[in-house]
């Protein structure tokens, strides 16, 4: 396959989560049993005013050694994913109400649809290029955190943005490295937290 540098893929789609989804992310947060009604309510919401928005590109080399310090001598991919500002809107609607758990439901859930979000991504490369994702990369972890506006930059978003800190608006949205390989992963695409090191981390997926 033809693999072109700089092209930048943009993909929006509707992502959603299925009830046996919506079962395991009751289990995997530790809600209750009778939290799941309340748990399908939030989702239906946040699946009618949802963007997901994903972006990606083959990075050149010199782009890679900018961020990593080195020649790389492996392919990569720098992507960003967003989910949209309302997502946002909405949780601070709920957190102004002193309302806690609804904006915890609401991340936990958005969690889980930026995985799918990934795995979307992963099968376009895969489909596209003949390459497969073999780990991820993210600013402050594997890479620099100021590697986020850098991706920002290179992807030209229009819809996300990273100030002076860091921070990427909308805030559900992340920048990333991936690894690519020309060997098929026997699974597939890798797990994303297979590629964190953040054992402690209240998301990931043991």
């Amino acid at each position: 396959m033809q693999i072109i540098l700089n092209e930048i893929i943009r993909i929006a789609k509707s992502i959603y989560l299925s009830e046996d989804e919506l079962v395991k992310i009751q289990k995997k947060y530790k809600f209750s049993t009778a939290d799941i009604a309340l748990l399908k309510g939030v989702n239906i919401t946040i699946e009618n005013i949802i963007e997901p928005r994903m972006s990606y590109v083959l990075a050149e080399d010199d782009f890679v050694e900018e961020i990593i310090g080195c020649k790389p001598d492996k392919k990569y991919a720098v992507a960003c994913v967003s989910l949209g500002g309302v997502i946002d809107e909405l949780s601070n609607v709920y957190l102004k109400a002193k309302e806690v758990m609804i904006p915890t439901i609401i991340d936990d859930i958005c969690m889980e649809i930026m995985a799918k979000a990934y795995s979307i991504m992963a099968g376009d490369i895969s489909k596209r290029y003949g390459l497969w994702v073999k780990s991820y990369m993210f600013p402050g972890d594997q890479i620099p955190l100021f590697s986020s506006k850098n991706i920002i930059s290179y992807l030209k978003e229009e819809n996300v943005s990273c100030n002076d800190l860091y921070i990427l608006n909308p805030i559900k949205s992340v920048a990333m490295f991936m690894e690519l390989t020309g060997t098929e992963c026997e699974k597939g695409h890798l797990k994303v937290c297979d590629s964190c090191s953040n054992t402690k981390c209240i998301y990931r997926n043991t």
